[in-house]
C-alpha cells in the first residue's frame, strides 16, 4: 500500500492530550513547538527544518534530526530539500505575473497554447489554476513512466478522459498543473525555467532555490529517506529524486520564508493579483510529497501566521502536524506525539466479512483496491497485484506495522448499511468509495 500512495498527500499517531494552562507558569508557544517537533524526531517522524511565525514574531525556526541515524540523513539549517508540489506555487505565481504583464489571461482557453488538445476550447487557464479542469489527479500508469519530458507529459495528457465537465467542481489534478507549467513555458519569452529564475526567485532573493538536475551537484543537498518496518530507514533511489514534476525544485527553509514574506508585498506581483492565491480560508496553502521528501507552505495574511517545513524523510504524520501547529499558536488543545505499540486482537471472520469488497480512492479514482478475509486478517490487493496483510487491533481498525498508526479503518455508512474503507498512509487520511 505504501508504494502506491507515496505521492498522495496519512497517519494519525497515538497521542496524549496537551492544553495550555492559564497559569503564569504555562510553557510558551515557542517551547511547546520545540517540544512537539523534538518528540516527532525522537519517534522517527520528522527530520528537517521548520519555521513558525505569528504576528510578526518568529516562534520557532529549528532543525530536527532523528537520533542515532547515519550522517547522510542528518540535515542543517542551510540544507536544500526537494520541495515536490510546493513548487506549484511558482507555477501559480508565474501565471498571475504573466497575466499582470499582459502575456496571458486566466480566461484564455487551453487551445490557445496547446492546439488540438481534447476539450481545449472548454478548459481555461483559470480551470487549471483552481483544479477545476476535470483532468484526473495523475496520468494513467504514472508510476511506470519514470523520467519523462514536459512535451511527452502533454502528449500523454491528451489521452486522459475528463472526470467531470470543466468548472463543475474542484478536484486536485497534477495533470492539470503539467498543462499549466507548459502554458507558462509558452507564454513567457524565454521559457518556464528562465522565467521562474529571473522573475520570481531572483526578485525574492531566493539564492539557494533551483531546479534539480542529476548532472549538477547541489551544495548541502539533503538526500531523501523513507521508513520501513521495524523502525528501519533507507535512502530512496536516484530515480525518486530526479523525476519530472512541475519543475523538480529544491529550496532551503530560509528561501521559502523569503517567498512567504514577499508574496503580498507588491514588490513583484500587485497585492490585488496575489489575492488569487488565497483559498476559501484566506490562506496560501501547498503541500508537497514524494518518496523521501515532505514539504509544506502555509501563509495566512489576515492572521499573520506563517508555517513552513521541509523534510528529507517521508515518514511524517502530515495531517496531524498541520492540524496541531496552528492549535499550539492559538493556545488551543493539541496532541503531543507518543510511541505507538499496537496489539492484535481476535475478530470473528463473520464480522470481518462486512469489509470485503472493492473500493475506489476518492482522491484518485484510477486507484482501486480489493479487500479479502484470510485467517482472521484482511488482505488488501492493489491493481499491480501487490498484497498487504493487516491484523485487527479493534473491530474496525487494522495494521501491518505495530509501531505505526498507518493502516486501514472502516467507517459505517448508514445510508447503505455497509462500511467505507479509509486508508491511513503517509500522514494522510484517504477515504474511498465502495464499488458495486
Amino acid at each position: 500500500m505504501k508504494r502506491l500512495l507515496l505521492c498522495l498527500l496519512l497517519l494519525s499517531t497515538s497521542l496524549h492530550l496537551r492544553a495550555q494552562s492559564p497559569s503564569s507558569a504555562a510553557p510558551t508557544p515557542s517551547a511547546q513547538l520545540h517540544e512537539y517537533f523534538q518528540a516527532l524526531a525522537n519517534l522517527q517522524q520528522f527530520n528537517g527544518n521548520v519555521l513558525v511565525a505569528s504576528q510578526g514574531q518568529e516562534l520557532l525556526r529549528g532543525t530536527y534530526n532523528i537520533p542515532g541515524q547515519s550522517d547522510s540523513l542528518r540535515v542543517g539549517p542551510d540544507s536544500r530539500f526537494i520541495i515536490a508540489s510546493v513548487s506549484k506555487l511558482f507555477v501559480r505565481y508565474g501565471v498571475l505575473l504573466l497575466a499582470q504583464q499582459g502575456r496571458l489571461s486566466l480566461q484564455d482557453p487551453v487551445s490557445k497554447f496547446i492546439p488540438d488538445f481534447p476539450r481545449g476550447r472548454d478548459i481555461t487557464v483559470a480551470h487549471l489554476f483552481h483544479h477545476q479542469s476535470g483532468l484526473p489527479r495523475e496520468l494513467t500508469n504514472h508510476k511506470d513512466l519514470g523520467q519523462v519530458s514536459l512535451a511527452r507529459t502533454i502528449e500523454l495528457a491528451r489521452h486522459e478522459t475528463l472526470l467531470f465537465e470543466p468548472g463543475a467542481r474542484t478536484q486536485y489534478s497534477n495533470v492539470g498543473f503539467f498543462l499549466l507549467h507548459h502554458i507558462v513555458d509558452r507564454a513567457s519569452p524565454r521559457g518556464y525555467a528562465h522565467f521562474v529564475q529571473h522573475q520570481i526567485l531572483r526578485p525574492f532573493g531566493m539564492k539557494h532555490t533551483g531546479e534539480f538536475r542529476a548532472a549538477r551537484r547541489v551544495p548541502r543537498f539533503a538526500h531523501g529517506f523513507t521508513p520501513e518496518a521495524n523502525r528501519r530507514i533507507r535512502p530512496v533511489d536516484a530515480l525518486a529524486i530526479n523525476r519530472f514534476e512541475t519543475g523538480n525544485y529544491y529550496a532551503t527553509l530560509a528561501d521559502l520564508a523569503r517567498f512567504a514574506d514577499g508574496l503580498f508585498s507588491g514588490r513583484v506581483l500587485a497585492p490585488a493579483a496575489a489575492q488569487r492565491l488565497l483559498n476559501a480560508e484566506g490562506a496560501v496553502v501547498q503541500a508537497g510529497g514524494r518518496p523521501g521528501y515532505r514539504a509544506y507552505f502555509y501563509l495566512h495574511p489576515a492572521r499573520r501566521l506563517t508555517f513552513l517545513f521541509v523534510s528529507n524523510f517521508s515518514g511524517l504524520p502530515v495531517e496531524k502536524i498541520i492540524r496541531d501547529v496552528p492549535a499550539i499558536v492559538a493556545g488551543e488543545p493539541y496532541q503531543v506525539p507518543v510511541a505507538v505499540n499496537r496489539q492484535p486482537v481476535t475478530v470473528p471472520d463473520a464480522l470481518l466479512q462486512r469489509y470485503v469488497g472493492r473500493f475506489q480512492l476518492l482522491a484518485d479514482p484510477a486507484q482501486v483496491f480489493e479487500v479479502r478475509v484470510d485467517g482472521g486478517q484482511l488482505l488488501l490487493l492493489e491493481k499491480s497485484g501487490e498484497q498487504t496483510r493487516f491484523r485487527p487491533d479493534s473491530e474496525t481498525t487494522f495494521f501491518d506495522d505495530p509501531q505505526s498508526a498507518e493502516g486501514l479503518r472502516f467507517d459505517p455508512d448508514p445510508a447503505t448499511q455497509t462500511y467505507r474503507l479509509v486508508l491511513l498512509s503517509d500522514g494522510l487520511t484517504l477515504p474511498t468509495l465502495r464499488l458495486p
